[in-house]
């Protein structure tokens, strides 16, 4: 836009500068540096993803170290586990004054913009009142209203400032109570902290029971995993990874029975290497979409480990230890730079890529995390889902695709399986702001096939989200199965678990 010019018989035409010198008797300077704060916020959210791909290397020294044995191993790891919680924790403080930090920046830039437009139109109106008395008269009668708009924007900046400084202060207090918090933020928890609803059980009913009891005799399938409003995505996403297979469905039954004389169902874990049994006779009442063998286990878990499991999240590995008494196998994104150093690349190499496939075909338990994942660019991805309900994610060039749906729900009755193609759509993938909080969140998927271009994932949530304007056919039902590119799952997804042993 054309700087405005006056002119009055007294004084000729005013260029910009001069009108602005003037009217800066009336405007003063808005307090702040836009460009400072920005790079102050700029500064921050570098720190933090210092801080995340730290407390990603602490945590892959837990695993580096085969040497240790004992007493020294658990110190180990206890260490390495605090540290990463207060990486983590780090992390996440900076990443929650980013967003105040960018929006008071933008205040102040409408400010200052504001200001020189009312410092300019002051300033030609102080002039033009030397022009004429009619002219004066007018000046007179704007002044105030000058003034009135002049303490409005300081007003406004001053609020942000203290709105700003307020939710600085909330964030570094904030500290571990942020989602995906703490040690735990790598495995995923899925779920906000807003409510804690790990207190809520309810009673198994006799329909309950007699249901489990079939599940357990082999006699009746249970359905998908589908996490509730608890914190326990890696939990649920393990126990998928479990449920996928007959011989994973085979573990989790053998580690079940009904004792008729507790009327309670008997949950065998492992702790330290140690069997435990875990009396269950109530489930998650938040938990578990359905009370099945899955809830059963849940809230062994819980019982055992306390809610804080349920509610805070945790490792995979830690799941598959404590359902099976294996050791994992933790495959991650983190390269060597110069061979020397180790660095967060996002990418997995061939070896990696082959010891992804070589589990998911011989049907060990694999469940992906997306703590350590790239989401810097958002988390939108193109990818595949079982659009048309028929029990298969198949996209126009395949032949057979990827059966997700055999003996689940999601199937449509009297819709031959695979006949047509699935929709390609835009979803979202659960990590990073992912909420639009300014905090940083995890969250697990099962791993359930892979092939040269694509991993078919499940997410425990029992859906996927779309992204932009994207939506589903009409009808389609939720099912949680989605299929994304190789590229998509390295860039999303650092790390990979994998149980270990026969």
């Amino acid at each position: 836009m054309s700087p405005l010019s006056m002119s009055s018989p007294a004084t000729g035409p005013v260029s910009t500068a001069a009108a602005m010198g003037i009217g800066s008797i009336l405007v003063g300077q808005v307090p702040g540096d836009p460009a400072a704060v920005r790079a102050v916020a700029t500064d921050w959210k570098q720190t933090a993803r210092r801080f995340w791909d730290a407390a990603d290397l602490a945590d892959y020294a837990r695993g580096a170290a085969p040497s240790f044995q004992g007493v020294t191993a658990d110190a180990f790891r206890r260490g390495t586990r605090e540290l990463t919680g207060a990486l983590e924790r780090n992390a996440q403080d900076l990443e929650a004054g980013v967003g105040p930090l960018e929006a008071y920046a933008r205040v102040l830039d409408s400010a200052i913009a504001a200001a020189d437009e009312l410092r300019e139109f002051a300033g030609r109106s102080l002039l033009a009142a030397l022009g004429t008395p009619a002219a004066a008269i007018v000046a007179a009668a704007v002044v105030p209203a000058i003034a009135q708009a002049w303490a409005g924007i300081l007003a406004e900046v001053n609020l942000t400032a203290t709105h700003t400084a307020a939710a600085l202060n909330t964030a570094s207090a904030a500290g571990a109570s942020v989602q995906g918090a703490g040690a735990q933020a790598q495995g995923g928890k899925g779920k906000t902290d807003a409510d804690n609803k790990t207190p809520y059980k309810q009673e198994l009913s006799d329909a309950d029971i007699e249901r489990i009891k079939r599940q357990l005799d082999g006699g009746e399938d249970w359905d998908d995993v589908s996490q509730g409003e608890l914190g326990d995505c890696y939990l649920m996403a393990t126990l998928q990874a479990y449920s996928w297979t007959d011989e994973g469905k085979q573990v989790l039954r053998e580690n079940v029975r009904w004792d008729e004389s507790r009327q309670a169902f008997i949950v065998t874990l492992y702790d330290d290497g140690e069997k435990v049994e875990v009396e269950v006779t109530d489930v998650y009442t938040y938990g578990n979409g359905q009370t099945d063998l899955i809830a059963v286990y849940e809230r062994a878990y819980g019982k055992h480990f306390g809610d804080e499991a349920i509610r805070d999240g945790g490792q995979p590995s830690e799941v598959i230890k404590h359902i099976s008494g294996n050791d994992s196998q933790v495959v991650d994104t983190i390269g060597w730079k110069w061979g020397v150093l180790p660095q967060q690349q996002h990418e997995y190499t061939d070896d990696e890529w082959r010891t992804i496939e070589q589990a998911v075909e011989a049907g060990k338990p694999v469940v992906a995390s997306t703590g350590s994942g790239n989401f810097d660019d958002g988390d939108q991805v193109t990818a595949m889902a079982d659009t048309n309900d028929d029990g298969v994610i198949r996209s126009d060039d395949e032949n057979e695709g990827v059966t997700v749906g055999e003996g689940k729900r999601s199937w449509k009755q009297g819709v031959t399986p695979g006949t047509e193609p699935d929709e390609e759509g835009q979803y979202r993938i659960v990590g990073g702001d992912y909420r639009g909080q300014g905090r940083t969140s995890a969250h697990a998927y099962t791993v359930v096939a892979i092939d040269d271009e694509t991993v078919t994932l499940y997410n425990p949530w029992g859906r996927n989200d779309t992204a932009g304007d994207y939506s589903t056919p009409s009808g389609d039902l939720k099912d949680g199965y989605i299929q994304i590119s190789r590229a998509d799952y390295e860039k999303f997804f650092g790390k990979t678990t994998i149980e270990e042993g026969d």
